[in-house]
């Protein structure tokens, strides 16, 4: 078994690859597990999600991230700042198109998606 630094809070594949969200940042890893790269945070990631090419990312200061997978590294696109309380849940439309975002204070905001 493979460790990351902080507690494990959400695990997606993308390209080929697996994204692991912690308490501490957010970690790339090959399918061997071998870290491959890391997002240092400012933010408390909660959960998160992909449609195959955006990852979303919730985190316990009410917001949410997009990032674009790089190669092996993931690159910051936007970050939604609208919720009154921790994210506690993020999941894609079937298509990509919109996401859904859940929330400690039991709202659920979908959000279309253009990118």
């Amino acid at each position: 078994p493979n460790k990351v630094s902080g507690g494990p809070n959400g695990l997606v594949a993308m390209g080929g690859n697996l994204v692991v969200t912690t308490n501490k940042g957010i970690y790339v890893m090959s399918k061997e597990g071998e870290e491959l790269s890391k997002v240092a945070t400012t933010f408390t990631p909660s959960c998160c999600a992909t449609n195959g090419k955006v990852l979303l990312v919730g985190s316990k200061e009410k917001k949410v991230t997009l990032y674009a997978m790089k190669g092996t590294k993931l690159e910051q696109l936007e970050e939604i700042a609208e919720h009154k309380a921790a994210i506690t849940c993020v999941a894609w439309s079937a298509d990509g198109s919109r996401f859904a975002v859940g929330d400690s204070s039991r709202e659920i905001t979908m959000w279309e998606y253009t990118g």
